[in-house]
C-alpha cells in the first residue's frame, strides 16, 4: 500500500477522484452493498448456521470476499470524492489537521487500539 500511495501521489491520481461518476459509485455501493450482503448470507446458508463464510474453498467464502472488496473500494473512492467535493474547506481546524496529518496517520491506530 505504501508503494501504491507513492505512485498515486507522484502521478496526481487523487485529483481525478472528484468526478461525479465516483460519487455515483459511492451511492451505488451504499445501495447495492447491503442488498448483496443479505443475498449472499441468505443464499449461502448463514441463517441455518453454516460457517462457509469463515474461509475455505466454498462459493460462500469467495462471494463474501468479492463483496468485501467491492464495498471497500466503493466506499474508499466514494468517501474521498464526497469529502473533496463537498467538505473541502480551509479554516483554522483543517489547517491544523493538514499540518499534523503524518502524525495523525502514524499514531491513530495505536491510540484507537488502546482505547
Amino acid at each position: 500500500m505504501f508503494v501504491i500511495r507513492i505512485i498515486v501521489g507522484e502521478n496526481n491520481l487523487l485529483e481525478s477522484i472528484t468526478g461525479e461518476q465516483n460519487i455515483k459509485w459511492f451511492k451505488i455501493t451504499l445501495i447495492a452493498g447491503p442488498i448483496l450482503w443479505f443475498a449472499i448470507m441468505l443464499l449461502g446458508g448463514a441463517v441455518e448456521g453454516y460457517k462457509y463464510f469463515d474461509g475455505g474453498i466454498h462459493w460462500q467464502s469467495f462471494a463474501f470476499a468479492l463483496w468485501e472488496a467491492f464495498v471497500a473500494i466503493g466506499f474508499t473512492i466514494g468517501i474521498i470524492a464526497f469529502f473533496k467535493k463537498y467538505v473541502n474547506i480551509n479554516n483554522k481546524s483543517t489547517g491544523l489537521i493538514a499540518q499534523n496529518s503524518f502524525g495523525i496517520y502514524v499514531f491513530h491506530a495505536p491510540i484507537l487500539i488502546a482505547v
